[in-house]
């Protein structure tokens, strides 16, 4: 006999499937501009993604922390010194899948 974990929707299809990608948030960090530090993410595919904070309305990695994930999954965020001064404080969200 199969077994899992299957969900339907009121009309049938299928919502959920054991083989589906599920994530999981890790932390929410706000990165002012200049500084740096890790975060030890567990076990998974590391994802990420940084947004502009206040009124800034600049957008794209230009702007954002310099991010790195090392095969232990620890994630490091510091100064992106790439296209110069340009960067504004930020959000960062972590997580894996």
């Amino acid at each position: 006999m199969p077994y899992g974990m299957q969900v339907w929707d009121a009309n049938g299809s299928p919502v959920f499937d054991l083989t589906d990608r599920l994530t999981r948030l890790v932390s929410v960090i706000q990165v002012p501009v200049g500084t740096s530090g890790q975060l030890q993410l567990p076990e998974g595919s590391a994802w990420w993604y940084s947004t502009p904070n206040g009124s800034a309305s600049r957008a794209g990695s230009a702007y954002s922390p310099l991010i790195t994930v090392n095969s232990n999954n620890l994630l490091s965020y510091g100064p992106n010194a790439i296209y110069g001064s340009g960067q504004v404080d930020c959000t960062l969200v972590a997580g894996v899948y």
